[in-house]
């Protein structure tokens, strides 16, 4: 029995009524999303074309959070292209989670007036990402007292590669008071072979359809690398005030400690009131892998494989930054304790490690040879709760 007898030209009619009613279920589904990405395609190209308002970028403080994890190879290349990038009032946080190798000599001999290294050491250290950026966005709030509607904060992998003029190309859409939060485009700077070149196609799809699609919505998604938030919006879900029992480890602040903690945040923005938008102008660049069992690797971790090891060494012949296995976080298993992947047993710190990391837990100091900027002088009788005195241990300003 045809459940549309009356149409010859059902594509399904004749079939037994189970079958019928399963292909004609799938056959509106199927056309549904071909008119929706249709929709999204003609609003993605309206969005990237009426894109043309540049500059303001002086009116923010711009501070750049950097999560690293065994980073030698990466950090100072990071820093210098960060460097590059001219603004007004600038800040590059280094959030140093207790990395074993090199990190910590590089970037204490780092010269550099706008840097600031926090250090987190064992057993605080290496409780996934989204502790390390809400220990960051913590430790901001109380050494810079920033303004919370005038404060941009954007998170950079530490491979990233943000482009200088992307800060000019985002002012503009946090000129709107409503705006928390604005997602660069993310491209592969390894693109030229064909593994890493589908991958860069992937983002650009990602970036230019799903994600300027939704951009009069105000409904984009943010995906962590190249993230721009405003600091009003952040403390709006930081969740470090919720007595909640059931929270995890590392999930006090705005950041949850999820397996996709960026994502979870634009969605609590979007529904704390905020609007979000996609700049394509805006560009971050990283690393592709162009191996792929690596890539199959990194895919089985985003679908809830604990123990990220985000980029082994991607083969000979590749840039410097591809040039051996680096260790990242850890994904929570166990009711949120992470496992981290170390030589050795697990939670032992090398020597060298422990000869690197002598100040308090947690601590945050300065770039070597630094010495207060414009925005962080106070004047006498203007000390307030912040001053030296109340520092902790782990503040401290590196030797010249």
């Amino acid at each position: 029995m045809s459940l549309l007898p009356f149409a010859s030209w059902f594509p399904f009619a004749g079939l037994p009524l189970f079958f019928e009613v399963l292909f004609s279920v799938a056959f509106v589904i199927i056309l549904g999303m071909l008119v929706w990405t249709s929709v999204l395609f003609a609003r993605g190209l309206r969005a990237d074309r009426d894109m043309s308002e540049v500059g303001g970028q002086d009116d923010f403080e711009w501070i750049f959070m950097v999560p690293a994890l065994n980073e030698e190879v990466t950090i100072r290349d990071s820093i210098e292209r960060l460097e590059q990038i001219e603004l007004a009032k600038k800040r590059i946080v280094v959030i140093n989670d207790g990395s074993d190798d090199g990190t910590a000599e590089i970037l204490a001999g780092i010269e550099n007036p706008d840097l600031a290294v926090i250090e987190r050491v064992a057993p605080d250290a290496r409780r996934g990402k989204a502790a390390a950026l809400n220990y960051a966005y913590a430790q901001i709030l109380e050494r810079f007292e920033p303004d919370p509607e005038r404060t941009i904060i954007c998170i950079v992998d530490a491979d990233g590669r943000i482009s200088p003029e992307s800060p000019g190309f985002i002012a503009h859409h946090f000129q709107d008071p409503q705006v928390g939060g604005v997602q660069s485009l993310v491209r592969i700077y390894n693109r030229h072979r064909f593994l890493t070149w589908f991958q860069d196609v992937e983002f650009s799809i990602y970036g230019h359809l799903f994600q300027a699609g939704r951009n009069r919505w105000g409904t984009a998604g943010m995906g962590g690398n190249g993230q721009y938030n405003r600091l009003a919006a952040l403390a709006s879900i930081d969740d470090s005030k919720a007595e909640d029992p059931d929270m995890r480890p590392g999930s006090a602040g705005p950041w949850r400690d999820r397996l996709t903690e960026d994502q979870d945040l634009g969605l609590r923005l979007l529904l704390a009131g905020w609007h979000s938008h996609q700049d394509n102008r805006a560009m971050v660049d990283q690393q592709g892998l162009s191996n792929l069992g690596r890539l199959f690797k990194r895919r089985d971790v985003q679908l809830g494989e604990v123990g990220v090891d985000e980029t082994d060494a991607l083969g000979a012949g590749h840039e410097p930054a591809q040039a051996r296995p680096r260790r990242r976080y850890a994904l929570p298993c166990d009711g949120g304790l992470p496992v981290a992947r170390q030589s050795g047993a697990v939670g032992q710190q090398p020597e060298r490690a422990a000869r690197q990391h002598r100040t308090a837990p947690g601590g945050l100091h300065r770039g070597r040879g630094q010495q207060r900027t414009h925005h962080q002088q106070r004047g006498p009788g203007q000390a307030g709760p912040h001053r030296a005195a109340a520092r902790p241990a782990g503040w401290r300003a590196a030797a010249a």
